[in-house]
């Protein structure tokens, strides 16, 4: 049993094996009894990060039988685990008392970290936010003294967090910046992505808000580090342009930020986000649509700071309306002569209105005319450069693209909008959909004028998507991101990071023409 309990932290599918061939009606004496249940435990939740809650009556004895027998070690890891198993089942005032057990136990740093980290949670989840930052902070001092610094980072982020909930914005403050700066230092890409998620959103929290600083940390997790953005970001983004006058972005990542939410819990969050959007952009009727949405949805899973924002708004918003319709009933008579008055002045300059309406439907025309007879000419001289593209030396390739590169910017600058005529729009459209419908033409091209390329790779990668084969198609023929990007119809992030992955995997493959191949996808 002595040397299972060396291995189990690192080989828990080994211990576990081997218990499972024990024959357990001859574990004769109540400690190897108890040896058994508490490696079965640590095996079971360190291979699958649970363990069964039918168990807790056995583990109970177990820490028992080592809290009053001895060693200390094993007694502190059998209610630490107990604990953890008390707090799951929805026990958290058993789990304070067996992790509370395990703190007085303890003589490894680490293993203590672990438990105070517990302990927070338990807090947490009985909403108590002051004792969570006072044991998470206990935790991260503990994982530092123990020479564990990503954990310490880790557990310090989350005090922060902690305080955040607590409405202590200075604290949290003071905590980001410092783990930021670590996060930084250290190149722990994860912790520092995790940072400028949480400062982000006490930029928008605190009273002297900051919507440009939060939108500059989210464009750093995802244009710098490479992370996809989650739903808290997106809302966040929507409040941040909302603070900042822009109510189309607002709405624009607000209905994004729904899209991908996928639990009750971020749905909720992002509801308040809606309230605040649409109250300070003064669309009441959805304001308080929003805010009684949140309010019928709440539930357990809730935090303290979001239910407390929640009741106050509630209260503010109906304390706004009563004063509003005060206003309006004492200003009626005031607004009947106003609109008298505007009714006066609007028949006077009527006709002077008229005359400028004209002149700038005429000006207009005249502009949407002389952008279609550029854009034809565009789309024409395309044609004409990709006919000719297969007599041209390999050299040229992407000479023969400029005119699809500037048709491809404006493409993917102006689609969906009004700013183009229809007719311009479909003849652009005829020419990005022939090369996303028939990529085979550019292959042939290339085949021909860079040495059967694109035989060679299809050959040395059979198993590729095909997506992956026309990606490295566009890239080799030299099209730029927003080209490529406009031909497979998604986003530049989502080319950059395919891209990444195709690169990864080419360099790691044992192709014969591998640099070749490189070389060929390095120049988009």
């Amino acid at each position: 049993m002595d040397e299972l309990g060396q291995v189990v932290e690192t080989s828990p599918d080994s211990v576990l094996s081997v218990l499972g061939k024990m024959d357990k009606g001859k574990l004769s004496s109540q400690r190897l009894q108890a040896d058994y249940i508490l490696l079965n435990t640590i095996a079971l939740s360190e291979a699958y990060g649970n363990i069964p809650l039918a168990d807790e009556p056995s583990l109970r004895k177990a820490a028992e039988f080592f809290g009053s027998k001895g060693p200390e070690d094993k007694a502190t890891k059998a209610y630490y685990h107990l604990g953890k198993m008390q707090l799951e089942s929805g026990n958290p005032g058993g789990a304070l008392v067996s992790l509370s057990k395990a703190e007085n136990l303890s003589k490894d740093d680490y293993q203590s970290g672990r438990i105070c980290r517990e302990i927070a949670k338990t807090f947490n989840y009985l909403m108590n936010n002051a004792d969570e930052a006072s044991y998470m902070k206990k935790a991260a001092e503990y994982f530092a003294k123990a020479g564990y610094t990503d954990e310490s980072g880790m557990a310090l982020l989350q005090t922060g967090q902690a305080y955040f909930n607590l409405g202590d914005y200075d604290s949290a403050e003071e905590i980001y910046k410092s783990v930021l700066y670590t996060s930084h230092q250290n190149r722990d890409t994860l912790l520092e992505v995790n940072t400028l998620r949480a400062y982000s959103s006490l930029n928008l929290s605190k009273s002297e808000q900051d919507p440009v600083l939060a939108i500059n940390m989210l464009a750093r997790v995802s244009d710098q580090l490479g992370f996809t953005l989650s739903s808290t970001d997106k809302g966040n983004l929507a409040y941040a342009y909302c603070l900042l006058g822009r109510n189309s972005q607002a709405d624009k990542w607000l209905a994004e930020a729904l899209r991908s939410a996928e639990s009750d819990d971020q749905r909720n969050n992002l509801r308040f986000r809606e309230y605040q959007i649409k109250a300070r952009e003064g669309n009441n009727s959805g304001a308080l649509s929003a805010l009684e949405s949140v309010m019928e949805n709440n539930n357990e899973s809730m935090n303290s700071a979001l239910i407390q924002s929640v009741i106050s708004s509630q209260k503010s918003y109906y304390e706004k309306e009563t004063s509003t319709a005060r206003e309006k009933l004492e200003s009626a008579r005031l607004r009947f002569y106003i609109l008298v008055l505007f009714i006066f002045i609007l028949a006077i300059i009527g006709y002077n209105y008229y005359r400028l309406q004209r002149l700038r439907v005429q000006k207009e025309l005249s502009e949407e005319k002389a952008e279609t007879e550029r854009v034809m000419s565009l789309a024409e001289d395309l044609r004409k450069q990709l006919q000719e593209v297969s007599n041209q030396p390999s050299g040229k390739m992407s000479e023969n693209f400029e005119v699809l590169e500037r048709l491809c910017e404006q493409f993917y600058i102006y689609e969906g909008t009004d700013n183009l005529q229809p007719k311009i729009l479909k003849e652009v459209n005829s020419i990005i959909d022939e090369l996303r419908s028939n990529p085979a033409y550019l292959e042939q091209i290339l085949n021909s004028n860079s040495n059967g390329i694109m035989k060679k790779f299809r050959s040395q990668f059979p198993l590729l998507k095909e997506e992956d084969i026309r990606l490295f198609c566009f890239n080799a023929a030299g099209l730029s991101s927003t080209t490529i990007s406009t031909l497979f119809g998604k986003d530049k992030q989502y080319i950059y990071n395919r891209l990444y992955r195709l690169k990864g995997r080419i360099s790691s493959s044992n192709a014969p023409d591998k640099d070749l191949f490189m070389k060929y996808i390095s120049k988009g």
